[in-house]
């Protein structure tokens, strides 16, 4: 459960503070976790909805504007990592 909850926090701080190079790893490794799963043309679960809304998602009725966002989301990831 703590595992979990860590996780969401670091979800949640994603835009707001500079995440170390291990958060970012761990980060980058849930969002690819996620796209691998996701389907933005089928109906989106509340679990997915409230990922996406952590990210800064929330025009959620446009699927290709979903995925430019995702793709977006973990370039970004992998530039700061990258940096670090």
């Amino acid at each position: 459960m703590e595992k979990q909850e860590n996780s969401e926090s670091l979800i949640n701080d994603l835009h707001t503070k500079t995440l170390n190079s291990s958060e970012l790893e761990i980060k980058i490794e849930q969002l690819q976790s996620f796209m691998q799963n996701f389907d933005p043309y089928a109906q989106i679960s509340s679990k997915d909805r409230d990922f996406l809304t952590s990210m800064n998602i929330y025009d959620l009725d446009d699927p290709f504007k979903v995925t430019n966002q995702l793709i977006s989301c973990i370039e970004d990831l992998i530039e700061r990592k990258q940096k670090n």
